[in-house]
């Protein structure tokens, strides 16, 4: 099944290999912010897993081996990323690490603004 020209057009644009993309976020290494979103952005929806399904199914009933299909790179990525447990809360993890200092020093700034404003008022 065709199933998402955005997956394509991230696929070609800059992203590494399918199997580079799968050990790099096993290793959670190799990818920076920009990327793990694009990633987050553009996982298989249940409809693509299932569309996926359905052909390895109908790939079956045919007589044919499913692992020996000819998938689109989009399809190939999806069934990758089907492949990792836990997929999104790695992610969602691994977005969080990068923003987390970030973070931390925008609460820092606020959190010194009313401590300061509570010595004022004392």
């Amino acid at each position: 099944p065709k199933v998402s020209k955005a997956v394509g057009i991230l696929l070609r644009s800059g992203l590494p290999p399918v199997d580079v993309v799968k050990k790099n976020i096993a290793s959670m290494k190799g990818f920076d912010e920009d990327k793990l979103t694009k990633v987050m952005n553009n996982l298989p929806t249940p409809s693509d897993i299932k569309a996926i399904k359905s052909e390895k199914e109908q790939e079956t009933k045919r007589g044919g081996d499913p692992e020996k299909i000819n998938w689109a790179p989009p399809e190939k990525y999806f069934i990758m990323l089907n492949s990792i447990p836990l997929l999104k809360p790695r992610l969602n993890c691994w977005i969080f690490s990068f923003q987390f200092e970030e973070n931390v020093k925008e609460a820092s700034k606020d959190l010194t603004i009313i401590s300061d404003t509570c010595k004022e008022l004392q």
